[in-house]
């Protein structure tokens, strides 16, 4: 764990790929979720009574955010980034041929 005394933080690293795993301050803590290689699959945030306020995750290009009961959803395809926002979600799974 790392303290940074200017911003006043503290930084906790993963130990296979050195990236930030969880980062607290005053406010709240982020927690990031990584695979084994380092590859980002999530975010978690939480305010300072440690109530999750957002909680992202990551599919390849795919990116699922929820704040409390709303959902955004973000694809990016070639050098578009393709946002749609709902109040609910269904995700399906496997192959839909």
């Amino acid at each position: 764990m790392v303290f940074d005394l200017h911003r006043e933080m503290k930084i906790e690293y993963t130990q296979t790929t050195n990236l930030p795993k969880i980062i607290g301050w005053r406010q709240g803590t982020i927690e990031n979720h990584y695979t084994f290689d380092g590859q980002k699959l999530g975010k978690k945030v939480y305010d300072y009574r440690g109530n999750l306020t957002l909680n992202e995750r990551y599919f390849d290009e795919l990116k699922v955010l929820r704040r409390k009961n709303f959902y955004s959803v973000s694809l990016k395809y070639h050098s578009y980034t393709l946002i749609f926002q709902c109040y609910s979600l269904i995700l399906l799974h496997g192959n839909l041929t």
